[in-house]
């Protein structure tokens, strides 16, 4: 079971892994969001599943009800109340992608970090 905290802390974790591994060959923001924002590992938005298993998604959406931060977010974010609605993997894969909305300005910043040559 998963709060929206934990799905911010492992968005940012999995993201953060993926611009290590794209920043390189990525030169703009943008784009990099864009990448994340359909990445399996980060989001699960490109197949519509980031578990692969309706069980675990189940698992993980079950601390989004009754969580006052995630409904915040999601209305705030135009996916309004009806995203309680979605099937589990639906609502696990929606949940990631506003994580990701939420800890983005931070993940730029990784972005940057690894854009940068360190000084020698």
């Amino acid at each position: 079971m998963m709060t929206f905290a934990d799905y911010k802390a492992q968005v940012f974790n999995d993201a953060r892994e993926a611009i290590r591994e794209a920043a390189a060959r990525i030169d703009d923001w943008s784009r990099m969001y864009d990448e994340l924002f359909v990445d399996d590992g980060v989001t699960g938005n490109a197949s519509g599943s980031h578990t692969f298993s309706r069980a675990a998604a189940l698992e993980n959406v079950r601390g989004l009800l009754g969580d006052a931060e995630f409904a915040a977010e999601a209305d705030g974010q135009g996916y309004g109340l009806d995203v309680f609605g979605l099937d589990p993997e639906g609502l696990d894969v929606t949940a990631r992608c506003i994580a990701l909305a939420c800890v983005s300005r931070e993940l730029e910043g990784v972005y940057e970090a690894e854009r940068t040559p360190e000084a020698e």
